[in-house]
């Protein structure tokens, strides 16, 4: 007879838990709201690669990027060539940054506007010069950090990569001689100097020329130096 009263309690206690306006359940979706509540739009400036978000105002700090609109890939498609789309792009954007998606990753991005945007890495992940040059078209890609130089000819869609070397400075200019790695008879020598460069066809002015000649042609064209934004 002593149990049934107890019982009751109990039953009486797990119905009340369960009604509107219990302070228990009200405190429990309080705190999903206030979650979402805190899920704000803010502006992130950084390099976008493959995907992932590297944040510049936070350095070493990489988010999974979530792009429903794709407007960061097709940016990238857009303003980098093939061969250096591991390098990145500079973006600006207004996005929001929720909970952690994957090990290494410091949470998810989701994009929601795409502020700015122009193809030369200049913060996050380190190169030493990028070179182009038109008529016709070509890049080249010099990373120390990496210990390489590589060599894209976007015509034919070919990309080789050489062995990174120190330069030697010569008439002010510096001078990078060097052969692939796969191929000994295949070379390359680049020359960056500072001066004034205009690539021709667009209004951009470059503080540094480059000239290269790769398997015995001369090529002429601009060079962006790792740290410049645009020159």
């Amino acid at each position: 007879m002593r149990t049934l009263p107890s019982l009751t309690l109990l039953l009486l206690l797990l119905f009340s838990c369960n009604q509107p306006g219990n302070p228990l359940q009200d405190k429990q979706a309080g705190s999903e709201v206030t979650t979402d509540t805190l899920s704000l739009i803010r502006e992130f400036t950084g390099i976008y690669a493959d995907k992932v978000f590297f944040d510049c105002s936070n350095p070493g700090l990489t988010y999974t990027v979530t792009d429903k609109g794709s407007l960061l890939e097709s940016v990238l498609k857009k303003e980098q060539a093939a061969a250096f789309r591991e390098t990145g792009i500079s973006v600006r954007v207004r996005a929001v940054l929720t909970g952690s998606a994957r090990k290494g990753s410091a949470g998810v991005l989701e994009i929601k506007e795409l502020v700015s945007a122009n193809q030369e890495n200049d913060g996050c992940r380190p190169y030493d010069y990028i070179c182009k040059g038109n008529e016709p078209f070509w890049q080249v890609q010099v990373s120390k950090a990496k210990n390489t130089i590589i060599h894209y000819d976007p015509m034919n869609q070919k990309t080789i990569a050489f062995r990174y070397v120190e330069p030697e400075e010569k008439e002010g200019a510096l001078i990078y001689n060097t052969e692939s790695f796969d191929d000994p008879k295949s070379k390359i020598l680049i020359s960056i100097s500072k001066e004034k460069c205009s690539d021709g066809m667009s209004d951009i002015e470059y503080s540094y020329s480059s000239k290269i000649i790769f398997n015995n042609e001369n090529f002429k064209g601009c060079a962006i130096k790792f740290g410049n934004n645009q020159n």
